[in-house]
Protein backbone atom coordinates (compact mmCIF):
# COMPACT_ATOMS: atom_id res chain seq x y z
CA UNK A 1 0.00 0.00 0.00
CA UNK A 2 1.16 3.48 -0.04
CA UNK A 3 -0.48 7.11 0.35
CA UNK A 4 -1.64 5.93 4.26
CA UNK A 5 -3.78 3.31 2.60
CA UNK A 6 -5.29 4.85 0.20
CA UNK A 7 -4.06 2.94 -2.88
CA UNK A 8 -3.80 -0.49 -2.39
CA UNK A 9 -2.47 -3.33 -4.00
CA UNK A 10 -2.52 -7.63 -3.95
CA UNK A 11 -0.10 -9.14 -5.68
CA UNK A 12 0.17 -12.99 -5.53
CA UNK A 13 3.15 -15.58 -4.58
CA UNK A 14 3.85 -15.88 -8.61
CA UNK A 15 4.51 -12.00 -8.84
CA UNK A 16 1.40 -11.22 -10.22
CA UNK A 17 -0.78 -8.64 -9.57
CA UNK A 18 -4.07 -9.27 -8.35
CA UNK A 19 -5.60 -6.42 -7.48
CA UNK A 20 -5.55 -2.62 -6.88
CA UNK A 21 -7.81 -0.44 -4.74
CA UNK A 22 -7.55 3.44 -4.80
CA UNK A 23 -9.54 5.10 -2.84
CA UNK A 24 -12.06 7.71 -4.19
CA UNK A 25 -11.50 10.83 -2.41
CA UNK A 26 -7.98 10.30 -3.46
CA UNK A 27 -8.75 11.03 -6.96
CA UNK A 28 -10.75 14.42 -5.77
CA UNK A 29 -7.76 15.35 -4.27
CA UNK A 30 -4.54 14.83 -5.39
CA UNK A 31 -3.22 15.66 -8.93
CA UNK A 32 -2.44 12.76 -11.99
CA UNK A 33 1.13 12.19 -11.12
CA UNK A 34 0.98 12.15 -7.25
CA UNK A 35 -1.61 9.07 -8.08
CA UNK A 36 0.43 7.46 -10.38
CA UNK A 37 3.64 7.93 -8.40
CA UNK A 38 1.30 6.13 -5.15
CA UNK A 39 0.29 2.89 -7.94
CA UNK A 40 4.00 2.54 -8.50
CA UNK A 41 4.92 2.87 -4.97
CA UNK A 42 1.69 0.27 -3.92
CA UNK A 43 2.76 -2.30 -6.28
CA UNK A 44 6.47 -2.23 -5.84
CA UNK A 45 6.05 -3.06 -1.93
CA UNK A 46 3.67 -5.62 -2.86
CA UNK A 47 6.18 -7.35 -4.99
CA UNK A 48 8.66 -6.85 -2.54
CA UNK A 49 6.25 -7.86 -0.04
CA UNK A 50 5.53 -11.28 -2.26
CA UNK A 51 8.99 -11.72 -3.03
CA UNK A 52 9.92 -11.65 0.95
CA UNK A 53 6.71 -14.20 1.53
CA UNK A 54 8.17 -16.40 -1.35
CA UNK A 55 11.89 -16.34 -0.50
CA UNK A 56 10.60 -17.48 3.78
CA UNK A 57 8.43 -20.60 2.65
CA UNK A 58 11.62 -21.70 0.16
CA UNK A 59 14.04 -21.45 3.16
CA UNK A 60 11.24 -23.19 5.18
CA UNK A 61 11.10 -26.05 2.69
CA UNK A 62 15.25 -26.27 2.15
CA UNK A 63 16.17 -25.49 6.04
CA UNK A 64 18.39 -22.54 5.19
CA UNK A 65 20.34 -24.52 2.10
CA UNK A 66 20.62 -21.83 -0.71
CA UNK A 67 19.69 -23.81 -4.07
CA UNK A 68 20.84 -22.16 -7.61
CA UNK A 69 18.03 -21.20 -9.73
CA UNK A 70 15.36 -21.73 -7.47
CA UNK A 71 14.15 -18.47 -7.10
Amino acid sequence: SAGNDKVKVVVNGGRELVSISIDPALLKEEDLGMVQDLIVAAVNAGMTKSNDMVEAEIEKVTGGVSIPGLV
